[in-house]
C-alpha cells in the first residue's frame, strides 16, 4: 500500500457511514437501494469483527431494530453503550433503541432509568413525552406532569401530550383538564383542515 493510501476496510467502513447519512437526512431508499442493501450487510459484518467501530455498531443497531431484528439490534446496542462517551450520537442512538425494546416488553423501570437519561441528554419533545408516560406508570404523579409540560414547552402543539394532561387533570382540576381539552381538539381540527387543503392542491 503506497503511503498515504486509505485501507480497503477504512473505506468500507466510511462509506457504510456516508450511505447511512444519506438515509437519515431523507434520500429516499429507492433512489439508492442497492446501496443501501449492500451497506446494511457490510455494517453487520464490520460490527461483528473482534475491535468494532461503535459508530458502525450504532448505524447497524438501528438498521436491525428496522428490519424487525430487536434481539441483534439490543445487543449491538448494549456494547455501544457500554464502550461510546456519555451524551456522544453514538450513545445517545444506543440509548434510544434500549429505551424503545424497554416500552415494547413492557419493562417501565428500565424505561424509565432510559428516558430520564436521555432528557438529561438532549430536548427532544417525545422523550419528555414518552417519560411521562412511564413516570405515570410508576406512580410519580407530579414528576409526569412535569414531563408532559416539558414536551409541551418543546412542542406546543403535542396533542399526545395535551391529552395525558387532561386525562391526569380530570379528577383534580376541572378547569386545567377543559384546557387541555379544548386545546387537542383545536389543534386535531386544524390538523384535518390542514390535510384537506393539501389533498386539494
Amino acid at each position: 500500500m503506497n503511503e498515504g493510501e486509505i485501507p480497503q476496510k477504512e473505506m468500507d467502513r466510511r462509506l457504510v457511514l456516508a450511505i447511512d447519512a444519506t438515509l437519515q437526512a431523507g434520500t429516499p431508499f429507492e433512489r439508492i437501494q442497492t446501496q443501501a442493501g449492500w451497506s446494511v450487510k457490510e455494517a453487520f459484518r464490520l460490527a461483528s469483527v473482534s475491535q468494532p467501530d461503535v459508530a458502525v455498531q450504532a448505524m447497524a443497531a438501528r438498521r436491525a431494530m428496522t428490519l424487525g431484528q430487536p434481539q441483534v439490534a439490543v445487543a449491538l446496542a448494549q456494547r455501544v453503550a457500554e464502550s461510546s462517551k456519555r451524551g456522544s450520537r453514538q450513545s445517545i442512538t444506543a440509548l434510544e433503541i434500549l429505551a424503545e425494546q424497554a416500552l415494547i416488553q413492557e419493562d417501565n423501570p428500565t424505561a424509565l432509568q432510559l428516558y430520564r437519561e436521555l432528557t438529561a441528554l438532549r430536548m427532544v419533545p417525545n422523550d419528555w413525552y414518552i417519560r411521562g408516560i412511564c413516570e405515570r406508570n410508576a406512580g410519580n404523579v407530579d414528576e409526569a406532569i412535569d414531563s408532559f409540560r416539558r414536551a409541551l414547552a418543546i412542542k406546543p402543539d403535542l396533542v399526545l401530550a395535551h391529552q395525558a394532561l387532561q386525562s391526569m387533570f380530570a379528577n383534580t382540576d376541572s378547569k386545567l383538564a377543559d384546557t387541555h381539552f379544548r386545546l387537542w381538539r383545536a389543534l386535531e381540527r386544524l390538523e384535518r383542515k390542514s390535510s384537506v387543503r393539501a389533498n386539494s392542491k
